[in-house]
């Protein structure tokens, strides 16, 4: 009889909440994505930006970079491909930034979801308060932390410009945030379905981005937390590790799509290792590692924090060690919400002050802070309601006006804080619509006249040494797919003018218009000027020549340049 009542009583505790709460919990993530969709496309950058240039030419294919640590990440190129292929191999600068806009909508859906599931019986404060069963937060105020937390994460200024401007970090921003997810429900439903595709986009995101590397020990850990004695389960354990393998067999992917395959002499093996090499660089080096020590300060261990199921009592349980029970778990909480909500604001010490907030953005980081933030805000409003008197401490504790009147504070600070944010970002964001390098790039265009069949030849001397031509980047993305089939770009700066591996780039791109390369004098590694200048007559000599930069070496110096718009016409002379 005990335990048809006791079946019948859990029934109807699991029932009650739900009813109460359904309708938020359920739609309010996808709202929540939505309207981060929306204000993402009003205001998307129309073109590139200089930050953004080098992410954007990766993603189309055409980036010629030379050097030992640049490669193509897997994952990334799979999700621009189709870009690449309706572009006919020039992907539009607008449908780049309308992916990291996807990308970053999806990203505060995810997060919102993660809010949802995040266990709201950490304490006993908690325990004795929250009526759901699974211990998720109810009631009239639970739309709050996923409201708040969510509009924060998408109107911070770095996760706002790089939804708005192509960026890759936005991809692995977008899987890192779904396996945080997938934790955190699946903790409730025990879903082995999901915990095994969450395995399979660590395997992805690992192969994509070194900084997953760092991150890996705290997801395994989540998934042992989530799945608890069922994490060694064989109908989960099996199908799990063949998911996260098959999600990092992307790796076998890199050296295949790396820009110089099959004209460096570097082998396929090689080339991966050097690939993981980079990635183990990444993490070990002190210039990043550093950094995402102190960042994981409001991020990392807020969220390990709230993880922990905190015992009802500590050894002496007297009216004054309630006391300073009760006061040190809300000096805590309050400690950890303020410190997410400083970090939104990018004052000093935030991820974007940084000395490599500029090169890193951190996302990661912030979906965390963003994270931990929804959960304290959310212990704050549990304390708003009323304890049951079966369950209320007969000893002196904190007055209950006391608590109250926290809540409400914190609770409405975080709810207008939001509505701060947006007016303190907006107007960088809107200066984004302004396009001055499209600008640039049009009147570069305008200058290069193309008549006949060509090749015509286009160079710039980079000013950056080994980082290739901006300008020719920026003109290869302002180009039509018609143009650039009469068109040879070509880097004239000297890491690559004298580079035999980029002149067999060059050749193995367009062989039936590239001459033949000639022969390196032995006992040296590069090309030399009578070489470089025989090269260059040959690729001028059939269609017109064009200079984008205003001066040029003495390989050219048998022609002269004539102005033609922003860029220069280079005319053979005579004699």
């Amino acid at each position: 009889m005990q335990s048809i009542r006791s079946i019948v009583s859990n029934s109807m505790d699991d029932k009650q909440p739900r009813k109460g709460s359904l309708s938020p919990k359920i739609f309010l993530p996808v709202i929540l994505g939505v309207l981060a969709f929306v204000v993402y496309l009003l205001t998307l950058a129309p073109w590139l930006s200089f930050k953004n240039i080098e992410q954007a030419a990766t993603a189309g294919g055409w980036n010629w970079e030379i050097a030992e640590n640049y490669f193509v990440a897997p994952l990334t190129y799979l999700i621009t491909l189709p870009l690449r292929l309706i572009g006919g191999g020039t992907p539009s600068p607008l449908l780049l930034n309308a992916v990291s806009a996807t990308c970053g909508a999806l990203s505060v859906f995810a997060l919102a979801s993660a809010i949802r599931w995040f266990p709201q019986d950490r304490t006993r404060e908690q325990r004795i308060r929250e009526k759901s069963s699974k211990g998720l937060l109810s009631g009239a105020l639970c739309w709050g932390p996923m409201v708040s937390g969510a509009l924060l994460f998408c109107l911070n200024l770095t996760i706002w410009e790089s939804a708005t401007a192509y960026t890759e970090e936005m991809i692995n921003l977008l899987v890192f945030s779904f396996i945080i997810r997938a934790i955190l429900k699946s903790r409730v439903d025990q879903s082995n379905l999901r915990m095994i595709i969450a395995a399979f986009l660590v395997g992805a995101g690992l192969s994509n981005d070194g900084g997953f590397i760092g991150f890996l020990p705290f997801i395994f850990a989540g998934f042992i937390w989530s799945k608890k004695k069922d994490f060694l389960q064989f109908q989960f354990l099996l199908p799990g590790i063949v998911a996260f393998l098959v999600g990092i067999s992307l790796y076998f992917l890199v050296p295949i799509i790396h820009p110089y395959n099959g004209v460096d002499g570097v082998g396929y093996f090689e080339r991966l290792f050097n690939y993981l090499g980079n990635q183990k660089s990444y993490i070990l080096l002190r210039q990043f590692r550093l950094p995402a020590l102190i960042f994981g300060m409001t991020s990392i261990v807020p969220v390990i924090f709230a993880t922990i199921r905190w015992p009802g009592q500590f050894g002496d349980m007297s009216a004054i060690g309630a006391f300073f029970s009760q006061i040190m778990f809300r000096i805590f909480h309050l400690v950890f919400l303020c410190a997410c909500l400083y970090i939104f604001f990018d004052q000093a010490h935030s991820p974007r002050q940084s000395e490599m907030g500029s090169t890193l953005l951190y996302l990661r980081f912030q979906f965390l802070t963003a994270l931990a933030f929804g959960y304290y805000l959310g212990y704050f409003i549990i304390l708003l309601s009323k304890a049951p008197e079966s369950r209320r401490r007969k000893k002196t504790v904190l007055p209950p006006e006391f608590s109250k009147t926290l809540a409400y504070g914190l609770s409405a600070i975080a709810l207008i804080s939001p509505g701060i944010l947006f007016a303190k970002n907006a107007g960088f964001i809107l200066g984004q619509k302004a396009t001055p390098w499209k600008q640039y790039a049009d009147l570069m265009s305008e200058g290069i006249v193309l008549d006949g069949e060509g090749p015509h030849f286009v160079g710039a001397n980079s000013l950056g040494g080994g980082r290739g031509a901006i300008t020719l980047k920026l003109l290869r993305s302002n180009l039509s797919n018609k143009q650039m089939g009469s068109m040879l770009l070509f880097d004239a700066s000297a890491g690559y003018l004298f580079n035999p591996i980029y002149h067999k780039y060059l050749k193995n791109k367009f062989p039936e218009v590239y001459p033949e390369l000639p022969d390196i004098v032995e006992g040296q590694d590069e090309y030399s000027a009578q070489d470089v200048i025989t090269i260059f007559k040959a690729l001028t000599s059939n269609g017109k020549a064009f200079y984008l930069n205003p001066s040029f070496g003495m390989f050219f110096e048998v022609m002269y340049s004539q102005p033609s718009g922003m860029s220069y016409s280079l005319t053979s002379y005579p004699a």
